[in-house]
């Protein structure tokens, strides 16, 4: 490679290029729905600035495979989760969503979201896995403020035929106050 070009927006397979860009401000759910397969087969989204006006109310994500959400218990996590001062620990669950910040979203900061989704288009029974990283400083006062960091591996194995298409950004309760999230696919070859 020789330049960055070559991967951010510059020509054929491989190049990672910005598909759609929303702000979060006021909105209930963030929507990135028909994703196209057929051009990239991965993407990368990054939200920032991400605030909630529920105090530590959780960032969540659930799937649209089909077009339809995906509600069920088809969700797979393993997570490693920081907050404050705690040293790193691990946690694995299956819920009917998936739980993308550490401890929620304190009303006094803001977040960053780097979300990966991998093998979209892939036809095997998990069909869909990504990996996440959430950080967040807690606190007003740079030299008192602690961070709270989630590192999130996902699968999402919904039953039946196609693809996972999209996917949802939503608050665990209520709205977000601030955020911007963009989309970026990885062209196929």
């Amino acid at each position: 490679m020789s330049d960055l070009s070559e991967l951010v927006g510059g020509g054929g397979g491989g190049a990672m290029e910005l598909i759609s860009s929303v702000s979060m401000s006021g909105a209930s759910t963030v929507d990135f729905t028909s994703l196209p397969l057929g051009t990239y087969d991965n993407f990368f989204i990054l939200c920032t600035g991400v605030g909630n006006t529920v105090n530590s109310a959780a960032l969540m994500a659930r799937m649209f495979k089909n077009g339809s959400l995906v509600t069920g218990s088809d969700y797979l996590v393993g997570m490693t989760v920081r907050s404050g001062t705690s040293s790193l620990s691990y946690q694995s669950s299956s819920p009917n969503a998936l739980n993308l910040s550490a401890e929620g979203i304190p009303t006094d900061t803001k977040g960053t979201l780097q979300l990966w989704l991998t093998n979209m288009n892939d036809a095997e029974a998990r069909n869909f896995n990504g990996y996440s990283h959430y950080y967040q400083a807690k606190g007003t006062n740079p030299g008192s403020a602690t961070l709270n960091e989630k590192a999130t591996n996902l699968i999402c194995g919904a039953t039946g035929t196609g693809s996972f298409d999209g996917i949802r950004l939503y608050p665990e309760v209520s709205t977000f106050t601030s955020g911007q999230a963009s989309l970026y696919g990885f062209k196929t070859s």
